[in-house]
């Protein structure tokens, strides 16, 4: 499997650079997200298929590191967050069954909600995806970015065909005050078909967090 990372820069007195990357393991992938956070100068890094036990001890230079584990097989989700920045963990959405981190970020004039979230693929659909109800929670956050592996295919955002979970994410953005902040970039080359999708997706509030992004771009 091969996947880029995906980078959103927030108009700020400062730029806020925000980016999320599928590292298919971070123990594997150390050095790799070393490189891309100082390259880059990222301020938030958000990681989905972590693959950590809870036991593993991992840490990066100059970052907090703020964790959903499931184990070393699969899944997971982690946030990184520059020393230089003024956050908290929230657990407003620990009820739902996700793979989910959400941090609160304060800046010199703004706050912004930071979710990573990986929603595994699967044949049907059950009550750990995207619902209803979370999308009213993030609609009251107002002010966030929810970065994602969601592996949800829809021609609606430029896949090459649909799944059952990109037809439930297109009922829940068409029915909420979301927008999807990727552009037509693939995100996810299979190397054994050679064909391309975005399944690392992008939301935030169309009003004011999209007004506020100043450029997306694939790393």
């Amino acid at each position: 499997m091969t996947c880029t990372a995906q980078s959103n820069s927030i108009q700020d007195t400062q730029q806020l650079k925000i980016a999320q990357w599928n590292c298919n393991s971070a123990k594997a992938h150390n050095s790799e997200i070393a490189s891309l956070l100082s390259k880059h100068h990222i301020n938030v890094l958000c990681l989905n298929e972590t693959k950590l036990q809870s036991s593993t001890n991992i840490e990066f230079d100059g970052y907090h590191t703020e964790r959903k584990d499931r184990n070393s097989r699969g899944g997971g989700v982690a946030i990184l967050i520059h020393n230089d920045i003024h956050y908290e963990r929230l657990n407003t959405l620990d009820h739902y069954n996700l793979e989910l981190v959400l941090v609160k970020v304060t800046t010199q004039y703004k706050t912004l909600h930071i979710i990573a979230i990986y929603v595994p693929p699967r044949k049907s659909v059950t009550d750990d995806f995207l619902c209803q109800n979370l999308f009213d929670e993030l609609d009251k956050l107002r002010h966030f970015i929810l970065n994602g592996d969601l592996n949800s295919h829809s021609k609606n955002w430029y896949c090459t065909s649909n799944n059952k979970n990109g037809s439930i994410l297109e009922t829940l953005l068409a029915n909420s005050r979301f927008n999807l902040v990727n552009n037509r970039t693939p995100t996810h080359k299979d190397p054994k078909s050679d064909s391309e999708s975005i399944i690392d997706l992008s939301l935030s509030h169309s009003f004011p967090v999209t007004s506020m992004i100043s450029s997306s771009t694939i790393l």
